[in-house]
């Protein structure tokens, strides 16, 4: 490399001066450190487009000074309201507004890009930013970091960021060149003049329309003076990656021909569009070196589902910032590792939930769009401001996140609380049984995700037969035995989990009683509402009743075991015989999700969020979720058989068996309740766990 000029010691080099990279300039400045941005363009700015800023954006923001603009011009939405493209039949709606400033600190704002950029680019001195300096190679040693610019130059800093995108030179530079990933969707943007069309209503609102395999977003900026249109569809634009080429309205008119008669008004009044195909890249396992890192897409490139892209960039540069500042010029390479760790697990999950959001919107099969209808509200009913979904996002504050022990804020990704051997091995496997791809895949992927966990989590004895059997149109694997039969319901939320995977845990079931053993495939949401699955419980007990002549147990975990204690209600309340016994594992009980355990608690994946989206696949808009017959917990309990319920004393679901024993014993039930210490969700799951054979142990007596 040539010798460098214009030496500055100290200096962060900056390499891109969009979002990201303008807005890691403002803060550097705010700590006293001293930035320069280097930008290839021959000037700063970006397209005329909308962008949609959540409230942890705004904190990010305000915090920065570069608020006021956005403000004054952009619109703060009301509302999030979901439509059918074809149909214009409305889906659901999420407050914002007044409730989102109350909730989570600051609104939601929709507001012309440029009124975002403009202010950031004032906030910067024109003696902190080169423009026409493309970075074509850098060089890091133990003391600085030196690039070279395609003119020859070579300039020098103590750090470099990385904020140049997608196809981020640093990126490449540090981890090797790499191809995007393309979604298959291409997106139509488009600026509407409200005055020049007010056959087009504003409302305070963000519209999105949800269809065949398409999706648009809508929302006015400028004051109202300007409505933003963009919409996204599958078309095969592998190589069109810019975000400034012309796309045709007649062509992106003929792909939604048959939208609702609103949409079609719009549609009518686009004169230009700006076409892009969109792509993304996977999360990668670390963003830099000693001193050289990632920010914005650079490092975590997304895609625009979950409304975070420009405040993910944001919330890293406040981050990065106070940080760097916070260390005084001290210690760098163990700044950017602690920035790192702070900043990978919420933007991996973004990336995830982005992708997870992706699909969602852009199903092509009219059956599985009017499940995810039903889903998303039966989501509402369980969480009617949609908190599950956007709390974690939209109540993030970066300034006062930084202050938080890196423990304990990403204490779900690190941290592994159990303290025997089995247990912390448990644990890791309960952790990571869905990977971020799977849970991208939504309730398909995270079945898969599921079945292979279950495979992997432990071998089949050899010697076992499972028989399939037909129990009046329930199908299922019956083990053959001696004396009282048993009815296993396997857990997953109603969403996941199957028979087949439940092998395994079944046979131990068989061994440890040497009874008869049946597990169903009961109907799982959100293909089938409730009562599915219920029916087909109560069918499978009878089934099975009959063909042995006998009372059975019934067991279950999670989903299972509230499925159990309603198979009993059912039989109750229709004057049949009851089970000879009930015997729950971490019983899901309550679709409410009320209990306080679902917050306290460290389950990496088994959250209130999670459970939001898993439970509301299941009631969708047919019931509420406290009626008794989805939530056992609020049903008259007298009468019921022996119950025993074991749990873990810190797992998300502990709060439901200690209210069910509670509730359970005061109607005269004989109940037996126990929570077991240092162990995991669900740790019959786990064969090396002795609470899991102690837990069978309980079953076998139980039986006897």
């Amino acid at each position: 490399m040539a010798k460098a000029s214009g030496d500055v010691e100290g200096r962060v080099l900056i390499v891109g001066g969009g979002i990201g990279g303008l807005a890691a300039a403002i803060a550097l400045r705010k700590v006293g450190l001293e930035p320069l941005v280097l930008e290839q363009a021959s000037a700063l700015g970006d397209v005329g487009a909308g962008v949609a800023l959540a409230p942890n954006a705004m904190r990010a923001i305000t915090w920065l000074g570069c608020d006021a603009l956005v403000r004054e011009t952009g619109m703060e939405a009301e509302s999030q309201a979901h439509f059918g493209l074809e149909s214009g039949e409305h889906i659901f709606t999420t407050v914002l507004g007044a409730e989102a400033r109350a909730r989570y600190g600051d609104g939601y704002v929709c507001v012309h890009r440029r009124d975002l950029i403009d202010p950031m680019i004032a906030a910067v001195p024109a003696e902190c930013v080169r423009l026409e300096a493309q970075v074509v190679a850098l060089e890091e040693t133990p003391d600085e970091v030196c690039v070279e610019l395609a003119s020859g130059e070579v300039l020098r800093g103590g750090l470099l960021i990385g904020a140049d995108g997608l196809k981020s030179t640093v990126r490449a530079a540090l981890f090797g060149a790499e191809e995007p990933r393309y979604t298959g969707l291409v997106g139509y943007r488009a600026l509407i003049p409200a005055a020049e069309h007010p056959e087009i209503p504003v409302r305070q609102r963000q519209t999105i329309w949800l269809g065949v395999g398409r999706t648009v977003i809508f929302y006015p900026v400028r004051r109202n003076t300007l409505h933003n249109f963009v919409g996204w569809m599958h078309q095969d634009l592998a190589g069109r990656e810019s975000w400034t080429a012309e796309g045709d309205p007649d062509d992106l008119r003929a792909e939604m021909d048959d939208a609702s008669e609103e949409l079609t008004t719009i549609l009518g009044a686009i004169d230009r569009t700006l076409l892009t195909a969109l792509f993304f890249r996977d999360p990668l396992d670390r963003w830099g070196t000693n001193r050289v890192t990632l920010l914005g897409d650079a490092a975590h490139p997304g895609i625009p589902f979950s409304g975070q892209g420009a405040a993910m960039a944001l919330e890293d540069a406040v981050t990065l910032a106070l940080l760097l500042g916070r260390a005084g010029g001290g210690d760098p390479a163990g700044v950017l590792r602690e920035y790192e760790q702070r900043r990978r697990p919420r933007t991996t999950r973004i990336q995830t939930t982005a992708r997870m959001n992706m699909q969602y919107m852009h199903e092509s099969d009219p059956k599985v769009i009017r499940v995810r209808d039903g889903r998303l509200r039966g989501m509402l009913r369980i969480d009617p401001l949609d908190v599950a979904r956007w709390g974690w996002i939209y109540g993030n504050d970066p300034v006062r996140a930084v202050n938080v022990p890196l423990e304990q804020l990403n204490a779900r990704e690190f941290e592994n609380p159990r303290a025997r051997t089995e247990a912390r091995a448990a644990y890791s496997a309960w952790r990571n049984a869905l990977t971020p791809e799977d849970n991208a895949g939504n309730w398909i992927g995270q079945r898969r995700g599921f079945e292979r966990f279950r495979r992997e989590l432990a071998e089949l004895p050899a010697a076992v037969d499972f028989h399939r059997v037909d129990c009046d149109g329930v199908p299922g694997l019956l083990i053959e035995g001696s004396g009282r039969p048993i009815l296993h319901l396997h857990g997953g939320a109603y969403t996941i989990g199957s028979a087949d995977a439940s092998r395994e845990f079944v046979a131990r079931i068989a061994a440890a009683t040497g009874s008869p053993v049946l597990s169903i495939d009961y109907r799982l949401g959100p293909e089938h509402a409730f009562p599915a699955a219920h029916d087909d419980a109560v069918t499978a007990y009878r089934w099975l009743v009959r063909e042995r002549g006998s009372e059975a147990v019934v067991t279950g975990e999670e989903a299972g075991g509230g499925l159990a204690l309603e198979v009993a209600l059912a039989l109750r309340d229709a004057g049949e015989a009851l089970p000879a016994g009930l015997h729950l594992v971490s019983p899901l009980v309550d679709l409410t999700l009320s209990a306080p355990s679902l917050a306290e608690n460290g389950d990496a994946w088994l959250t209130r969020e999670a459970l939001t989206l898993w439970g509301g696949s299941y009631i969708q808009d047919v019931a509420a979720p406290d009626d008794p017959r989805v939530s056992p917990l609020f049903a008259d309990l007298s009468g019921l058989p022996r119950l025993v319920i074991h749990a873990a004393d810190d797992e998300a679901l502990r709060d439901d068996a200690i209210r069910l024993a509670e509730s359970a014993g005061q109607a005269g039930v004989d109940v037996d309740c126990r929570l077991f210490r240092d162990t995991v969700h669900a740790f019959v799951l786990f064969p090396r766990l002795p609470e899991a054979t102690e837990s069978l142990g309980s079953l076998a007596a139980l039986v006897e």
